[in-house]
């Protein structure tokens, strides 16, 4: 099941006169509660970068909490400041949240997806990827890009295979704790823990670059070494190096050398520390710390390489959590790569 395929395109959206620009915006200001994220007064019509919230999360394995990050990221955005100093004035792309959660799916029935026998649950995971991929591909097709702010790991599905329908030699790079290439969890088999095995099994993803990996399974470790495509750079290996010498610019230019040229990006926030987001779902000892993230980003983008979407997700329901995942989400608007600061 390809989910980016044989769906039906919202080609014009209605605008909502609350987002429209406002005349004299202060980048400098304050943030007032009705503004849009990180304060910006700009309409998705208007923006190059889309964010579309996914409140959703069925089965994350310890902590809960992550579908209600998108609100609480929107929030938090407010205090991020909005002059980066290597990116400069991201605002100026114009970026904007789809206030159209999963595409208009029945989020009664996302709420409701926990207590249901196992085939209902993946039909309705499945009609909410669906809607999802609908949902990126309407604003891809208006010239947009995409970020998709989870919810759990598994919502990137809808948003990859939508990407993929447009680039179809992409690659995916995977910041993240975990492989997250099960087939199933315990029968749930569109589960967070089996999001990328689905995204090459049902997407046709040909190349996928893991980073910050700490926690594998045997079947995991299986498929992997049965694939030539895909690359696993282990948290413990990456350690490693820099005892041995090489430098994390060195590290980077590893990594950077098995993607392509165009970068689907995917961060599950657990690849950070605990330390930077210790009310994840699954948090895990050791991870990257979030320079270390921005510096591999920063030389992506050096490199000549494009990101081209992205999504962030497993942030928990906590503010200092969503705080640091705004900031990281505004990085990630800087980066992508369909028009320029």
């Amino acid at each position: 099941m390809y989910l980016g395929r044989s769906i039906p395109v919202k080609k014009q959206r209605e605008e909502k006169p609350m987002h429209s620009l406002a005349r004299g915006f202060d980048p400098d200001g304050l943030s007032g509660p009705e503004s849009g994220i990180f304060g910006l007064p700009f309409s998705p019509e208007e923006s190059s970068v889309i964010l579309v919230p996914a409140p959703y999360e069925y089965g994350c394995s310890q902590g809960s909490g992550c579908s209600a990050a998108p609100d609480k990221i929107l929030e938090q955005s407010r205090y991020v400041e909005l002059l980066d100093p290597y990116l400069g004035k991201i605002y100026q792309k114009k970026i904007a949240m789809d206030y159209e959660p999963l595409g208009g799916a029945d989020l009664d029935l996302i709420a409701a997806a926990r207590p249901l026998a196992e085939p209902q649950i993946d039909k309705a995971q499945t009609s909410i990827f669906r809607a999802l991929s609908q949902q990126t591909t309407a604003w891809l097709e208006l010239g947009k890009s995409v970020g998709i702010v989870g919810g759990d790991h598994s919502v990137s599905l809808g948003s990859i295979s939508a990407h993929i329908e447009k680039y179809p030699q992409l690659g995916v790079l995977q910041i993240d704790a975990h492989c997250d290439l099960r087939a199933d969890l315990e029968g749930l088999k569109y589960s967070h823990a089996s999001v990328m095995y689905h995204a090459i099994e049902e997407c046709g993803l040909q190349a996928l670059s893991q980073v910050g990996i700490r926690a594998v399974c045997e079947a995991e470790a299986d498929y992997i070494a049965e694939s030539g495509d895909i690359h696993v750079f282990h948290d413990m290996q990456l350690h490693e190096f820099r005892a041995l010498g090489q430098s994390w610019d060195m590290i980077c230019d590893s990594i950077i050398g098995t993607l392509p040229d165009e970068i689907y990006l995917t961060v599950d926030i657990d690849a950070l520390d605990p330390s930077a987001c210790s009310h994840t779902g699954t948090p895990v000892p050791g991870g990257l710390s979030y320079n270390d993230l921005l510096y591999l980003l920063h030389k992506i983008n050096r490199s000549g390489k494009r990101i081209i979407g992205f999504d962030l997700v497993e942030v928990g329901d906590h503010d200092t959590d969503a705080l640091i995942a705004a900031h990281l989400l505004y990085q990630l608007c800087g980066l992508v790569s369909s028009s320029s600061c």
